[in-house]
């Protein structure tokens, strides 16, 4: 589910993927780049405030600023697809700008679209 919601996000967004296998965030990055999507990656222990901090420092460090996390640790693909969760254009005119046409509403609007493709547990943080 991590490596196709990048795909999606990515399409408008830099991407920086965080794993606990460099091996694993190696092949998503080069997944990524095949379809060029400007994507990098850090060995990171979201349970760890010293391994946030250092995500931060990474994204930092390459001239960017982290504006929204998705978190998809414990996401299966069973439990919905996420072409359909993640796009947007299949919400009507109305729905999106009630929501905002930003990066805020957007994700608290595929917030809502994961709860109702029935996954457990959803995090928005938002800068």
């Amino acid at each position: 589910m991590g490596i196709a919601t990048a795909r999606i996000l990515g399409r408008d967004h830099r991407i920086v993927l965080a794993d606990l296998d460099q091996g694993r965030i190696d092949t998503a990055v080069a997944d990524l780049a095949a379809l060029d999507i400007d994507a990098t990656g850090i060995v990171c222990d979201i349970t760890d405030r010293t391994s946030v901090d250092a995500l931060f420092a990474f994204a930092e460090a390459g001239g960017h600023r982290i504006r929204a996390v998705v978190h998809t640790a414990g996401i299966s693909p069973q439990m919905g697809d996420a072409g359909k969760v993640f796009d947007l254009s299949q919400e009507t005119d109305r729905t999106r700008d009630r929501y905002g046409r930003n990066l805020f509403g957007s994700s608290m609007l595929i917030a809502r679209r994961l709860v109702e493709g029935g996954v457990p547990f959803i995090s928005v943080h938002f800068d």
